[in-house]
């Protein structure tokens, strides 16, 4: 999905719903509401969006060691199903250690 026209769609949501897990996540995660409302309300730091189904996994950056991923169902509302605050560099290491595994005892 193009990033533009998604950062668009985003823009224009009316309300904004939290799932219960999602809420969870974040108070677990230590994630303000606040922020992941005006991520999704101004995506300027959106940097990639996958589609899956009817669900949207979107990746937010905050600088070259931090981000945030959310996913997200759009409707008349916005539902955020869940948040996690990632570590690009530590993502990379352990996406470059899972191509060593052989693909069969992959998970």
């Amino acid at each position: 999905m193009e990033l533009e026209p998604f950062k668009a769609r985003l823009r224009r949501t009316a309300r904004i719903v939290f799932s219960e897990h999602a809420l969870l996540r974040a108070e677990e995660r230590k994630i303000d509401l606040k922020e992941i409302e005006q991520n999704i309300r101004d995506p300027e730091r959106l940097i990639h969006v996958r589609e899956e189904d009817e669900r949207f996994t979107c990746w937010f950056a905050y600088s070259g060691s931090l981000g945030h991923r959310y996913t997200i169902h759009i409707n008349a509302d916005t539902l955020i199903i869940t948040v996690i605050k990632i570590r690009p560099r530590w993502q990379r290491e352990v996406e470059k250690h899972a191509q060593k595994i052989p693909r069969r005892l992959r998970c």
